[in-house]
């Protein structure tokens, strides 16, 4: 069996060093509203399906969307701090997430008129 060459060990080695750079990200503002849009349907979700309620570890449930979006828990935890500082600017934020999650429910009403 073959070794791996030193470039390929040194490209694995490189990368890994740069993931462990640098603290945690700020979100851009047009991926927060998605990913709130999408935390908003996974609660729902759990809000509907009762037998999945104490299999969802909270902590734990928001973790996939994070890594939808290339993005960790510390990084929206950061994000939120940061968007926080300016409230007025968050609230708009909040309003687009509701102008998103309209947007979807009637591409999903759409959908489903056309199925019919």
């Amino acid at each position: 069996m073959r070794r791996p060459s030193a470039h390929i060990l040194l490209i694995a080695l490189a990368m890994l060093f740069a993931s462990c750079q640098g603290g945690p990200r700020k979100i851009p503002e047009k991926k927060m509203i998605q990913i709130y849009a999408d935390m908003f349907m996974a609660d729902q979700w759990i809000l509907t399906n009762v037998s999945e309620r104490r299999t969802a570890d909270t902590s734990l449930f928001y973790e996939p969307i994070f890594r939808k979006y290339g993005y960790t828990t510390e990084d929206y935890q950061y994000s939120l701090h940061r968007y926080l500082e300016n409230t007025e600017k968050f609230d708009k934020m909040v309003d687009k997430v509701k102008e998103t999650l309209e947007e979807r429910k009637k591409c999903l009403e759409n959908q489903q008129s056309s199925d019919q």
